[in-house]
């Protein structure tokens, strides 16, 4: 057996339960589940680097996702305007919202909702938490289910 098929065996291997502590009707989890559910975050930027008020705009599995520091928390949404397909981190940022700066749309920051003409659709958004002193952002938009 390679070491290809050694890490497959490794990766679907289920990781022990014990009755009394598993939930009624779970299924068992294997390393390769435990291993993607823990992974869907990255680590993008020293939480020292996002002061309160500002805004960075970063590249997460190849997508650009603008984090806003403001309102006494961390934001993640899509660096694209929903309308202009602009950068968003030009533009500026209220305590709830972020503005495209070609056309002045303005996104809800916490849903991405789209909250004036020209746009009318939202932009996505994605988890964020601070661990350890660094922003680490979800991979996947929030509300698309991992593969």
């Amino acid at each position: 057996m390679g070491a290809r098929e050694s890490a497959s065996v490794l990766e679907d291997a289920p990781i022990p339960t014990f009755p009394r502590f598993a939930e009624e009707g779970a299924g068992i989890e294997t390393v390769k589940d435990r291993f993607s559910r823990v992974s869907n975050f990255v680590r993008v930027l020293q939480a020292a680097e996002l002061p309160a008020g500002s805004k960075k705009a970063v590249e997460v599995a190849g997508k650009w996702i603008l984090l806003c520091n403001t309102d006494n928390r961390l934001f993640a949404v899509s660096n694209i305007c929903s309308h202009a397909e602009e950068k968003l981190d030009c533009g500026r940022m209220g305590r709830t919202w972020i503005a495209c700066p070609l056309h002045g749309a303005r996104f809800e920051l916490a849903t991405g909702r789209a909250m004036n003409p020209p746009a009318t659709k939202p932009i996505a958004t994605y988890e964020v938490r601070t661990v350890d002193g660094w922003i680490e952002v979800g991979i996947l938009p929030v509300g698309q289910a991992s593969a």
